[in-house]
């Protein structure tokens, strides 16, 4: 008798403990909230309802909590015009699931217990702030279920702490425009869950680990401006599912490892601004899905591959500032692209236009090239052009008339050719022209009054 009468007074005793513990919880959560808003510089009052009268912050702007608990787990104040060192009352927030403070004035360093402090965060943004020091090497120590971390745009210096290779559960890193140095960590494209990587716009130098698994799930990896070196790892490829990879503006040499031929759903590559080197590879006709293609400014050489033709999702193509020779493929006009650069490279022959080209084409660059004959007339028929570039070639005879009906057309640049006779009356009719540049030709007569219908011109 005595131990069943027992039963329900350890029971009552149970649930005064754990509305005692909520209550507890609760009570903390206000005050955490409360030393956060002092902490901190609010010029645009978003915090203003914030009281430690309050018995729950359930109801405050920008804090959400769980409906079973009340526990506060989301704080979420993007572009708040908030300012002051980041707050150590986050820490007390140990329900916190969403953390999101971007576009803010938030400086001094990242908290180095943060993850371990807050063991349920899901998300952390503390992008584009003024946050500075080293990342703290022990803050990716503990990072136990975070998915996607993002520190972007701050000033950030010292190393990638090695432990983030162990955050198993993440999702997405960007850690991009800091003043990160060293090498890129061994073992992040390991990580099972990692879909999107952006170490972008850093001084990342040394070269890039390989160790892609086939068992990878990343879908966007961004190392552009940095200062790696060395070949592009070998085995990128067997990252199957990769949709944008950007190499840009490094220091890469070597050529293109071939197995990127396997990345078929790819539809950004970016490797311009290197110094990369050989042939472009036929291959590059199997990544089908391509949408977007920048070899820009590296060494290489050889004919551009005709296979590009394959890739009927292209919509840019910048293969400017290399070596290249051969004629312009007619691919240029027969996909349905919208903007193509083949500046500053040793193509030649004459420019053709095929009968069925696609209308798509905004932007045309073949400047500083060795291109011959005359202009084709049909470079008249794309009506939604807006940019055609053909300056420093070996262009001859006149400019073409049909120009006029290219009412979109704001910048033509035809210089530094062989261009003779006079400029054709109808050239009025290109109505939006902002940059007309004809120099450093043979041309003969005065400028046709009818140019004064381009009343946007400022460059002749």
């Amino acid at each position: 008798m005595a131990a069943a009468a027992a039963c329900p007074l350890l029971l009552l005793a149970a649930l005064l403990l754990a509305v005692a513990a909520t209550t507890s919880a609760l009570t903390d959560d206000v005050l955490a909230l409360v030393v956060f808003k002092t902490d901190v510089s609010d010029p645009s009052g978003r915090l203003a309802t914030w009281t430690e009268d309050d018995d729950r912050p359930c109801s405050w702007p920008a804090v959400g909590c769980d409906a079973r608990t009340g526990r506060v787990t989301s704080l979420s104040l993007p572009a708040a015009s908030l300012s002051g060192r980041l707050p150590r009352a986050l820490l007390r927030l140990d329900a916190l699931l969403s953390l999101a403070l971007p576009r803010n004035n938030l400086s001094g360093p990242v908290l180095p217990n943060l993850l371990t402090a807050l063991p349920r965060l899901r998300s952390l943004d503390l992008s584009s702030n003024r946050l500075a020091a080293p990342v703290p090497a022990q803050l990716f120590a503990q990072c136990r279920a975070v998915r996607a971390i993002s520190l972007a745009h701050n000033q950030l210096s010292g190393y990638i702490p090695p432990a983030v290779a162990s955050c198993a559960s993440l999702v997405s890193l960007n850690l991009s425009s800091n003043r990160l140095a060293g090498p890129i960590p061994d073992g992040l494209w390991s990580l099972p869950s990692l879909r999107s990587l952006d170490l972008s716009g850093n001084e990342l130098s040394g070269s890039v680990p390989g160790g892609f698994p086939r068992t990878s799930s990343l879908r966007e990896v961004d190392l552009s401006r940095n200062l790696l070196a060395g070949e592009i790892p070998a085995d990128v490829g067997e990252a199957a599912l990769l949709k944008s990879l950007d190499f840009g503006h490094n220091l890469f040499t070597g050529g293109l490892p071939e197995s990127l031929r396997r990345l078929t759903g790819l539809r950004f590559l970016g490797a311009g601004g290197n110094a990369l080197a050989g042939e472009l590879p036929e291959w590059i006709g199997e990544m089908w899905a391509l949408e977007r293609l920048d070899f820009s400014g590296n060494r290489f050489a050889g004919d551009i591959p005709y296979t590009i033709a394959n890739c009927k999702n292209l919509v840019e193509v910048d293969l400017s500032r290399n070596a290249l020779t051969g004629d312009l493929p007619w691919w240029v006009f027969g996909l349905p692209l919208q903007r193509v650069s083949v500046a500053g490279n040793q193509l030649n022959g004459w420019v053709k236009v095929p009968d069925d080209a696609a209308m798509a084409l905004r932007v045309l660059d073949l400047s500083s090239n060795a291109f011959s004959g005359e202009i084709p007339l049909r470079i008249t028929v794309f009506a939604g052009l807006q940019s055609l570039n053909l300056s420093s070639n070996s262009f001859s005879g006149q400019l073409p008339a049909g120009i006029g009906g290219m009412r979109l057309l704001e910048v033509l640049d035809v210089s530094a050719n062989r261009l003779e006779g006079t400029v054709p009356p109808e050239i009025g009719g290109t109505v939006a022209l902002r940059d007309l540049r004809m120099g450093r030709n043979s041309l003969t007569g005065r400028i046709p009054s009818q140019i004064g219908n381009c009343s946007s011109l400022i460059a002749l």
